[in-house]
């Protein structure tokens, strides 16, 4: 799938900065109702994969039922208690959903190459009714992505700058603004970025809704720190010695010296990026269509680009058999899609054996996106 705005666009206007209205994000045929079904059908159903909420989280009694069917007991939906609460203005929440879903999983793979966080994706389907959560602000940037139907996004400014997980909007209810600075329905195909510390509240605008709230989870400052504290810090014995709490400090000027060196140095910056980098795996699933049949007739219609940065598929394919043919191929690579002719008029001089031989390398060892 693709993403219809700029990257650069992303980050210079309003990335981390204020909430943004993109129409036309991608393309409205991402998701069907279909797709709907088929993922209640292969969810997992339950407390933390699956809630409805209305005035609050309902218990799981007044949606889901416990089945047997060949020995295999589970926990289902009570389609007729959520059909029930559905129309009478609950919503249904889905947790982790880009786990159950390869076409919500690639949208939070285009959105986490540009973010450079951990993505997830938690699903909200409703009917009817008021908003799920009221007026809240969440402690990571959301991507709001409108899969099916239309839904109503109330902003306000924030009042808490830039929360981190535990700080909750709950505890400052009260300081929410009462005017709002933007007021839009979202369409199918729409996404509106909210920064973290917005508050925002949502509604269903015009009968049955479903979009997807894509969460940035970036790392802070705060986690640099903690880090650097027990990756660095522990190692030397000036750091551990014990603490009497007599009032007197402990802490020298070579110790402050240590500590600020520690932090601005930049190899421990990489390494601390590398171990963030690790925690997510961009998986893009299988495809097998492209990778068993790949040949010349696929050039001008099969798209690729990097999976992640250079240095993380250096890493990624070092042992792999023809590693010196794949990274000279990787050098004309980008995050930037290109089709698989242009790509191939680069490397004029590697046979076209070769080349999908290459191409079938990278895609198996996952460091490319490639579609049609």
């Amino acid at each position: 799938m693709r993403l219809n705005f700029s990257v650069e666009h992303i980050k210079s206007d309003f990335f981390q900065k204020k909430p943004t209205y993109i129409k036309n994000a991608f393309s409205p045929e991402l998701f069907s109702w279909q797709d709907l079904d088929e993922l209640l059908y292969n969810v997992d159903v339950n407390a933390k994969t699956v809630r409805l909420a209305k005035n609050g989280l309902m218990p799981e009694s007044a949606f889901l039922e416990s089945t047997h069917h060949y020995g295999l007991f589970r926990n289902t939906f009570n389609k007729s208690l959520v059909y029930k609460e559905l129309d009478s203005g609950a919503t249904l929440i889905l947790n982790r959903i880009e786990q159950k879903s390869l076409r919500i999983k690639r949208l939070c793979n285009q959105i986490a190459l540009f973010a450079k966080g951990q993505v997830v994706a938690n699903g909200y389907f409703a009917k009817t009714g008021s908003s799920a959560f009221g007026n809240h602000w969440d402690s990571h940037d959301v991507f709001a992505s409108q899969l099916l139907g239309s839904k109503r996004w109330i902003i306000y400014p924030p009042t808490f700058q830039d929360p981190i997980a535990g700080q909750k909007s709950v505890d400052h209810v009260q300081d929410c603004p009462q005017e709002a600075c933007l007021d839009v329905i979202t369409m199918p195909g729409d996404i509106l970025y909210i920064p973290r510390g917005w508050w925002h509240c949502a509604y269903p605008s015009e009968g049955p809704c479903f979009h997807v709230a894509v969460g940035v989870h970036k790392p802070y400052i705060i986690d640099y720190l903690n880090w650097i504290n027990a990756s660095i810090l522990a190692r030397d014995k000036n750091f551990r010695k014990g603490l009497d709490l007599d009032g007197k400090s402990l802490i020298d000027a070579s110790m402050l010296e240590a500590l600020q060196s520690s932090i601005a140095d930049d190899e421990n910056l990489q390494a601390f990026e590398e171990q963030i980098i690790k925690k997510e795996k961009i998986d893009n699933g299988f495809n097998f269509e492209l990778y068993c049949n790949l040949s010349e007739e696929f050039l001008g219609g099969v798209s690729i680009k990097l999976a992640s940065p250079f240095r993380a598929l250096e890493k990624s394919i070092s042992a792999l058999p023809g590693v010196e043919g794949v990274l000279l191929l990787a050098q004309h690579l980008s995050t930037d899609e290109q089709s698989l002719a242009v790509l191939r008029s680069k490397v004029p001089n590697i046979a076209d054996e070769d080349f999908f031989s290459f191409i079938r390398t990278l895609i198996s060892s996952e460091a490319v996106f490639v579609s049609k």
